[in-house]
C-alpha cells in the first residue's frame, strides 16, 4: 500500500504544485486543495490515478469557514484518497464533481441543503432533504437557529 501512496503523492505534487499532500495514520493519502482547482484535481485523480469510486462528500462547519471532505477509492489499487477543500462561509460556491463521479450528485445536494454550499455545474440542484420552499437556514451550520414552533411530545400509554 505504501508504494501506491508514494506514487499517488508524487503525481499529485508534480501535477498540482502548492497543494498540501500527506498520509493519514490509517494509510490514506490526504490532499488539502484550494476550491478553485477541485474540478481539475478530481478529473486528474479519476482519469490519471484511477480513483474511480467516490464514497462520500461531507460538509464540515468550522465557524470561520466551511470545508468539503471527499473520500475517493481506487478499486484497482485498493487505495483511498481524501481531498479537503475550504469554502468561505459567506460565499459558499465550489465546482461540482458530479460530472466526474455521478455518485456525488446526492452528496452535493445534501451539502447544499444542510450547509448552503452551492455547486456550480451540478446537474440537479433541487433540495434533497429539505422542502422546496424551505426558508429556515441550513440545519448543520453552527449558527443555525430553529425557528419552527415547538411541539409538545406526545406519549402513548400502554
Amino acid at each position: 500500500m505504501s508504494e501506491i501512496n508514494e506514487k499517488v503523492k508524487g503525481r499529485l505534487i508534480e501535477q498540482f504544485p502548492g497543494v498540501e499532500v500527506s498520509e493519514t495514520e490509517f494509510g490514506q493519502v490526504e490532499v488539502k486543495a484550494p476550491k478553485e482547482i477541485i474540478a481539475d484535481l478530481a478529473r486528474f485523480v479519476r482519469e490519471e490515478l484511477d480513483f474511480d469510486y467516490l464514497t462520500m462528500v461531507a460538509g464540515v462547519d468550522y465557524i470561520e469557514y466551511l470545508q468539503l471532505v471527499y473520500h475517493i477509492r481506487s478499486l484497482k489499487d485498493y487505495a483511498e484518497l481524501i481531498i479537503k477543500v475550504d469554502v468561505d462561509s459567506e460565499n459558499a460556491v465550489v465546482a461540482s464533481v458530479a460530472p466526474i463521479w455521478t455518485g456525488a450528485n446526492w452528496h452535493e445536494r445534501e451539502a447544499m441543503d444542510m450547509f448552503g454550499i452551492q455547486f456550480e455545474g451540478h446537474p440537479d440542484p433541487r433540495p434533497i432533504l429539505l422542502p422546496e420552499d424551505w426558508q429556515g437556514g441550513h440545519p448543520l451550520r453552527k449558527d443555525f437557529i430553529d425557528k419552527r414552533p415547538k411541539r409538545e411530545r406526545q406519549f402513548r400509554t400502554r
